[in-house]
């Protein structure tokens, strides 16, 4: 592996946030707030309380994956946006949709929470693997 460029890991971590952010939001927002159980006094008292901590161990986390997907692209030798995508949705396919599908079916969860759930994964590590090609 040659070195490590730092600079597309930190973008390609910043990204899940941002797709978050607009998924959770505007785009999905209300339906995941019906479907998750939320009541807007939750919702206040989230914003009340303040999302710094969960803000900061989530970046952490999306800096980790961002480095596990640019270690298996370099390992896999993917250096074109069709590749990043192929290597991507089979990470998802073959380790986060489960994990999703299973929390639907064992936490009684929805079937719209899950499209919404599993469907974020799936856009924000093809949004990774794109910005690691793009920017490595």
């Amino acid at each position: 592996m040659e070195s490590i460029n730092y600079i597309a890991i930190l973008v390609a971590g910043i990204a899940p946030l941002v797709i978050g952010s607009l998924w959770y939001g505007p785009i999905f927002g209300k339906i995941w707030i019906k479907e998750a159980g939320f009541t807007p006094e939750m919702m206040a008292q989230g914003k009340e309380k303040g999302m710094k901590k969960s803000y900061a161990i989530t970046f952490i986390f999306s800096l980790v994956s961002a480095y596990a997907l640019y270690y298996l692209m370099s390992v896999q030798s993917v250096a074109t946006i069709s590749s990043a995508i192929t290597l991507a949705s089979l990470i998802w396919l073959g380790f986060q949709l489960p994990i999703h599908l299973s929390t639907v079916l064992w936490d009684t969860k929805s079937f719209k929470l899950f499209v919404i759930y599993s469907l974020h994964s799936l856009v924000a590590l093809w949004v990774t693997g794109i910005i690691l090609v793009l920017i490595s």
